[in-house]
């Protein structure tokens, strides 16, 4: 990881919550500084200073863009009011499923 990278912050107790963001910076003892929040990370992505804060950093790969856009369409789909769709919509909605 290097000053600059795409990072994702993991974070979430029930479900998992993704940001990404980039490494600010990496002081000399390998702690890294993400421009999202102000907590620090050692190398292997775990939260340091004692925090009860269970989040983690990660790099960002292309699995885990898929599992943000596939729980942003869930959440999407999930709060959907499917009474406004046309029959033929809904129709194609049900064919899936």
């Amino acid at each position: 990881m290097s000053e600059g990278d795409d990072v994702v912050v993991i974070g979430g107790h029930r479900t998992a919550s993704y940001t990404i963001t980039k490494v600010k910076k990496i002081n000399p003892k390998g702690k890294i500084r993400t421009e999202y929040g102000d907590l620090m990370y050692d190398e292997n992505g775990r939260v340091t200073g004692g925090s009860w804060n269970k989040t983690s950093l990660s790099p960002d790969t292309s699995e885990i863009r898929e599992e943000i856009w596939r729980g942003n369409i869930i959440k999407k789909l999930s709060g959907t009011d499917f009474s406004t769709l046309s029959s033929e919509q809904l129709t194609e909605i049900y064919d899936i499923t």
